[in-house]
């Protein structure tokens, strides 16, 4: 079986998640209907959403479709607290096949968390999100001078996903080294935050939702819409990006590349909670990738994107960043059943 490896660099964060029938006014306290902690960080979800989307589901392996034919490894690079949610982390990491030896201790740092609140009553279960980085703030461009820092025993990854969730200068820092060394780079530029112009040149993928897209491009968020997506593409190709990805929550998808352009629709689901579907998004369309190009086949962008798609829609079903987001076989099976239930509308944008 042919083999590829992934690495991941970016946040790891315990999630606390209130479910709130509101918003509580300036200086109000309001109950929570229900609360749920769990494991998250957009570097954590990108990697465990990565290695579900390349593996089946262990506990479901009497109704798993088969393993994809190529063999993904994903790694993990970031920093955790010497305490009990450091732990949980890396037992989440474990569980989902994550490989972690990249993930640093820190004695004098608390493991990163995160306070999300959830409306209920909001058919868009819409979230608003604070976090603390914690042991996170220790990662710095120090520790990516060069490619080795990046690689598995001297072999470079086939591709690196990072995200903005650690400190800026880290992040270009990788961005300068992989270029320098030829290794693939998706950057998911959340939260958003601009990154020097002549390191777009480096990224193999940008994906970005509409704010993200409004603040990175010059252009107002209320202009972030389907008349526009052609031009705030060309802008990125233009500055070197190889494929370029917005995505639009219920309204999907868009995609461009040297080849060309489409917007590829949503799946139907109930949400529950769009925590997390942004960065699982990124990892099913991550794992495709590296699967078509280690498999030597023709590079299909719309077929990844459909299927990132799927995988994020999946993931707001259920509440947390990480309980939701599918293995390969469980992406498998939602989308035949979608061929046969017919069309369309959710997706990953947060």
């Amino acid at each position: 079986m042919t083999t590829a490896d992934i690495v991941v660099v970016g946040s790891l964060l315990v999630e606390h998640i209130f479910f709130i029938d509101r918003l509580p006014d300036l200086g109000e306290s309001f109950p929570a209907t229900r609360y749920v902690i769990g494991p998250g960080g957009k570097g954590a979800n990108a990697a465990i959403a990565t290695s579900r989307a390349c593996h089946n589901n262990p506990d479901k392996a009497d109704t798993a479709t088969g393993e994809p034919g190529v063999d993904v490894k994903v790694r993990m690079i970031g920093a955790i607290g010497d305490d009990g949610e450091g732990k949980y982390m890396l037992k989440a990491l474990s569980d989902s096949q994550v490989e972690s030896s990249g993930i640093r201790v820190e004695k004098e740092e608390n493991t990163g968390k995160a306070f999300i609140m959830v409306e209920e009553t909001d058919e868009s279960r819409d979230n608003r999100l604070i976090y603390t980085l914690g042991a996170n703030s220790v990662i710095s461009p120090y520790d990516f001078k060069t490619a080795d820092t990046l690689s598995n025993a001297g072999a470079p990854p086939d591709l690196i996903i990072s995200q903005l969730e650690v400190d800026m200068k880290a992040v270009e820092r990788i961005l300068e080294t992989a270029g320098k060394a030829n290794i693939k780079v998706l950057l998911n530029a959340a939260p958003a935050n601009n990154i020097l112009t002549k390191l777009y040149r480096n990224l193999t993928h940008l994906v970005v939702n509409e704010s993200e897209a409004a603040i990175l491009s010059g252009f107002d968020l209320a202009d972030i819409k389907s008349e526009n997506f052609e031009e705030i593409a060309k802008m990125f190709l233009g500055y070197g990006v190889e494929n370029f990805i917005l995505t639009l929550g219920k309204g999907g998808a868009f995609y461009a590349n040297s080849e060309g352009s489409d917007l590829i629709k949503a799946f139907e689901v109930e949400s529950v909670d769009p925590t997390g579907a942004g960065d699982t998004f990124v990892g099913a369309y991550a794992a495709e990738y590296v699967r078509m190009q280690k498999a030597q086949e023709f590079w299909d962008i719309a077929k990844a994107v459909k299927r990132a798609n799927a995988a994020g829609a999946l993931a707001v079903t259920k509440a947390g960043g990480q309980t939701g987001i599918p293995w390969a076989n469980e992406i498998d099976d939602f989308m035949a059943a979608a061929l046969v239930d017919a069309p369309v509308t959710a997706g990953a944008e947060v």
